[in-house]
């Protein structure tokens, strides 16, 4: 497999991954307001220098995992579990306002890396879409996809917040109807891949 086909689909599923309303987009989208859509970018961008890390971090980690699971079809098994468990999650999801918003005395480049540090969750992540991905045939294996691999995470990242912080004025006002319908979207996503994973299970 070629290492732009890496890139692109690292780049897809960080994309995804990035779209739902969390810690990170909504400090993204108050320094937008607050500053200007000039601070919101480059605090998008501190915030993907961890997008790039973490997932490397993560593939590093993948040949120990392996070597202690068992690894095929039990994790096709557990993707599958796993994507129908996130699909029902984001439709059922209730949307609610956002709580405020921490301040943080800090740079807003350095501000964005700060609050993406905090989402430890995309290790985990990432560990588990590696993992999905190796069972299906797409081998994450040398430094040059690991590091063509991580670039893509990042910039899939950096496209979703950059959407934020474009939107920002929009989104502010529409947040709660917002969320709603992106739940609605990254859950039918979450259950389409189900319905892949179950189909390659049985065919």
């Amino acid at each position: 497999m070629s290492l732009f086909l890496y890139f692109w689909i690292a780049f897809g599923l960080s994309f995804i991954g990035s779209l739902p309303i969390g810690l990170i987009t909504l400090n993204i989208v108050q320094r937008s307001i607050q500053k200007g859509k000039p601070a919101g970018m480059m605090m998008a961008l501190g915030a993907t220098v961890m997008e790039c890390i973490y997932p490397y971090v993560a593939l590093l980690s993948l040949d120990t995992l392996v070597e202690n699971v068992v690894f095929d079809q039990s994790i096709q098994i557990v993707g599958t579990l796993v994507f129908f468990g996130m699909g029902v999650y984001y439709l059922r999801k209730e949307s609610r306002p956002p709580l405020p918003v921490a301040q943080y005395d800090r740079r807003d480049f350095f501000r964005g890396v700060v609050v993406a540090t905090m989402n430890v969750l995309v290790v985990p992540f990432w560990i588990f879409l590696a993992l999905w991905l190796e069972a299906n045939g797409i081998a994450l294996k040398g430094q040059a996809v690991l590091v063509v691999f991580s670039l893509g995470a990042g910039l899939g990242a950096l496209l979703a917040f950059g959407a934020y912080v474009w939107l920002s004025g929009w989104i502010m006002q529409r947040l709660v109807l917002i969320n709603r319908y992106l739940d609605r979207v990254i859950g039918g996503i979450f259950l389409l891949l189900g319905l892949i994973q179950l189909l390659q299970l049985f065919f």
